[in-house]
Formats: structure tokens, sequence, C-alpha cells
């Protein structure tokens, strides 16, 4: 799976958390769309985790240009800074899933249920 967010603490985290704890999840972070977009042209995920805030392109406008390219892939935000308007955006433009970021550790279990979800519907239908 990908991961993308501006702060490396964020990724670092998520990284950590998810591969020690789900071994059946493999994590590549990168800290910006752009670095994010060339990886995503070299290599195949089964899932992309971005956050919404981020410099330059949002989570969101992220979210289009996947969609433009690839309309199955699991794609799920991953932000502290949501809202109804945004989550309803963002389900207009194809979202598979929505977590907000907390101090609740259980976040990233949410997270990984999410993804564990969407990933497993993908392959099922292929």
């Amino acid at each position: 799976m990908l991961v993308v967010d501006d702060d490396p603490s964020v990724t670092e985290i998520v990284k950590v958390y998810l591969e020690s704890n789900y071994d059946e999840l493999s994590v590549t972070t990168t800290d910006c769309v752009e670095a994010a977009t060339e990886r995503l042209h070299a290599e195949s995920f089964d899932c992309i985790v971005s956050d919404l805030r981020m410099p330059v392109i949002s989570g969101l406008d992220f979210l289009k240009v996947v969609r433009g390219e690839d309309p199955t892939v699991p794609f799920l935000l991953f932000t502290g800074h949501g809202s109804e308007a945004v989550a309803s955006e963002a389900v207009e433009h194809g979202v598979t899933g929505y977590v907000v970021k907390s101090d609740d550790p259980g976040q990233f279990d949410d997270l990984a249920r999410q993804i564990q979800t969407a990933v497993e519907t993908v392959r099922t239908t292929e």
C-alpha cells in the first residue's frame, strides 16, 4: 500500500504500526502527491492512503487524479481536517473510505480494517 502525508512522523507511525501489527500489510510512504504520482506510474499498489491537506495538491485532488487513471484501486483519506462537506465531495469522486486522525491509538486499527476490507473487496470482484 502507498501512504501519502506531508508529515513524515505520520507516515512513519502508520508504517511501523501497520507492519508491526498486520503481517499482510506492506507500507510504502511518500511525503507529497508529486512523489506519490511518480511512484504510481512506476509501481502497482493495492491501496492508497492519503492525507487531505497537503501543500501544492490536496488529497481530494490526488483522489481525482488516481480515479482518472485507476477507478478500482482502494483510496482512503486519513485526515485530521475532515468535515461533512469534504466527506461528501470525497464520496462523489470515488473515495473508498475515510478515517479521522485522532489521539486514539485505535485509529490505526480502524485504518487497517478499512484497508483490508477494501483490498479484499477488489480482489473478490476481479
